[in-house]
C-alpha cells in the first residue's frame, strides 16, 4: 500500500532493511544487520551489516610481556568491505602500559587502537571505532585482537571483541 516504502525505510533506519536475517529468533551473534530499502523505494546502496563477536575472551594479559595475548573471531559470508568498526572491553590498571591493536585475516593490515596511551588511567573501552582505512579487500578469515602489557606492576583482562563489517553483499 501506501505506506509500504515508508516502512521500509523506517526498518532500515534500525537496520532491519531487506538485507537482514537471523539464524535463529533469539541469536546475538552472526546476526546480519542491513539499511537496505527496496528498489522501488529508493533503495540501492548501503551495504550489508554482519556482526561478528570473538567467545574467547576472558583472557588474562600477561604483565610486561611483548608476546601478550590475542582474542579471535572467524569472519564468513561477507565480500569487498565498505566499513570496518570495532568495540573492545580491557580491564587493565595502567592503561599506558598496553599496545593494542587489531589484526586482518592476511595478518599484513594492522590497525593499532593504542600504543601506550592514557597513561596512569584504567581501562580501554571503545564502541564503534572506524578501522576501515587500515583494510581493503575480503574480510573473510580469522581476526585478531592483539594486546600487549610492556611495563611491570599492573594486568588486566580482554572482556569482550566485536568487528562490525559492512560489505558489498
Amino acid at each position: 500500500g501506501a505506506n509500504r516504502c515508508k516502512i521500509w525505510q523506517a526498518f532500515a533506519g534500525r537496520q532491519m532493511g531487506t538485507g537482514a536475517s537471523s539464524p535463529t529468533p533469539n541469536a546475538t551473534t552472526t546476526v546480519v544487520l542491513s539499511t537496505a530499502v527496496p528498489a522501488d523505494c529508493g533503495g540501492g546502496g548501503g551495504g550489508t551489516t554482519r556482526n561478528f563477536v570473538s567467545t574467547d575472551v576472558g583472557k588474562a594479559i600477561p604483565d610486561n610481556n611483548a608476546t601478550g595475548v590475542r582474542s579471535s573471531l572467524t569472519v564468513a559470508g561477507a565480500t569487498d568491505i565498505v566499513r570496518v568498526t570495532v568495540d573492545t572491553n580491557i580491564t587493565h590498571t595502567f592503561r599506558g602500559d598496553l599496545v593494542i591493536q587489531v589484526v586482518g585475516p592476511t595478518t599484513s593490515q594492522v590497525f593499532t587502537l593504542s600504543n601506550r596511551a592514557g597513561g596512569s588511567a584504567d581501562n580501554f573501552i571503545a564502541t564503534g571505532t572506524d578501522i576501515t582505512s587500515t583494510f581493503t579487500g575480503n574480510p573473510n578469515g580469522t581476526w585478531q585482537l592483539f594486546v600487549r602489557d610492556l611495563a611491570a606492576a599492573d594486568v588486566g583482562t580482554i572482556n569482550s571483541f566485536a568487528l562490525h563489517i559492512t560489505s558489498t553483499n
